[in-house]
């Protein structure tokens, strides 16, 4: 494997040979190691730092004409000589040598644990940064999401509606899965449809990758993984006929003051259960406080229950909160269970049916 030297910026150094620069000295960083390119995959022995020309005085590594640095130790070469020469040496000098060489690593594990501590240092103050950003950014979002301002608004006006679903007994077109079929259905027509798709192993695709053996080194292996391919999956499907309740039409009464009372609207429906019945489906209640906020005039407006739609007189004013993003009015700010609703369609205590689904402002829902 290689690694470069983050102080000399020397490139291509041997990860297993070369522990120090042979440039400038520095301790190999293992965690710079990388993979070389297959073009830079050379033979240990032709590399431009690999060499028998100088052996280390403290280490008796050999080292290349052209390191300046022991790769092995660090030790600077020039305290060195050439290979044959140190071979030859005295069994004094060899200790002394020896001394010097450990005296000279203790040195090197100093500079080692001197460069690695600012490291981790650098590494928890660049987490805590993160963190920090982190947090201001969220409190940030919910300060924009959250910020409300007080103001006041004078009541305009109420609304109300009531609203009555009338359904009807029909014979409908329906389809479904048929281990789904409901009881009644009839004039059943059965067709083979995709249902789903499920995955199938269709062989493997393999490739060479590259494993770091944590000493400077890696090997390289095979690695086959499962290829899948997409199958159709057929089941029946059923077309039919049944006869099921249908919406008919609605029936309204709507009304804009407190008096008389809201009151549900007059209908009549059958009650039996074969073709062309009728009954009573959903029911939906509306109570419309409208309001108007001093200072610009905005128009806003809130739906109660009939308690607290009623204790609002129109001319009367209050304090409210309003989201500052979009300018909505906070109606629980008011009091009561409120929600912003649309504009109904006013009228006066008027019955009305209808063959349409209830208006945008009539979201339906039991009572």
């Amino acid at each position: 494997m290689f690694w470069d030297c983050g102080s000399c910026g020397q490139t291509e150094l041997l990860g297993l040979t070369h522990r120090h620069c042979p440039t400038c000295g520095s301790p190999q960083d293992p965690e710079k190691r990388y993979f070389p390119t297959e073009d830079k995959k050379v033979a240990v022995h032709e590399h431009r730092f690999v060499g028998r020309d100088r052996e280390c005085a403290y280490c008796q590594e050999a080292n290349s004409a052209a390191a300046e640095h022991c790769g092995r130790c660090g030790a600077p070469l020039q305290d060195g000589s050439e290979a044959v020469a140190v071979q030859t040496s005295s069994a004094p000098n060899q200790g002394f040598q020896s001394a010097s060489n450990q005296g000279f690593k203790s040195a090197q594990s100093a500079m080692l644990q001197a460069t690695e501590a600012p490291k981790k240092k650098k590494s928890r103050a660049g987490l805590f940064v993160g963190l920090g950003i982190l947090a201001v950014v969220v409190i940030g979002i919910a300060f924009t999401l959250f910020w409300k301002e007080t103001g006041s608004v004078a009541v305009t006006g109420h609304q109300w509606e009531r609203s009555v679903e009338i359904q009807s007994m029909q014979t409908v077109n329906r389809g479904t899965w048929c281990d789904s079929l409901p009881r009644g259905a009839f004039s059943i027509r059965r067709e083979q449809r995709q249902r789903s798709t499920r995955r199938v192993q269709d062989g493997e695709t393999c490739s060479n990758v590259n494993v770091d053996n944590g000493d400077g080194t890696f090997r390289q292996e095979q690695r086959c993984e499962p290829r899948y391919r997409q199958e159709a999956v057929y089941d029946t499907y059923c077309t039919y006929q049944i006869n099921d309740w249908n919406h008919q039409t609605w029936v309204h009464a709507r009304g804009a003051s407190t008096a008389p009372p809201p009151s549900w609207p007059a209908f009549s429906v059958t009650g039996c259960q074969s073709l062309g019945c009728t009954r009573q489906g959903r029911t939906i209640e509306r109570n419309v406080v409208m309001f108007q906020r001093e200072g610009n005039g905005e128009a806003h407006e809130c739906d109660f229950d009939l308690a607290r739609w009623q204790s609002f007189s129109v001319g009367q004013q209050a304090e409210a909160q309003f989201r500052v993003i979009g300018g909505g009015l906070d109606c629980e700010s008011l009091g009561g269970s409120g929600a912003a609703v649309e504009t109904p369609t006013a009228g006066n205590g008027e019955a009305t049916g209808s063959s349409a689904p209830p208006p945008p402002s009539l979201s339906p829902g039991g009572k």
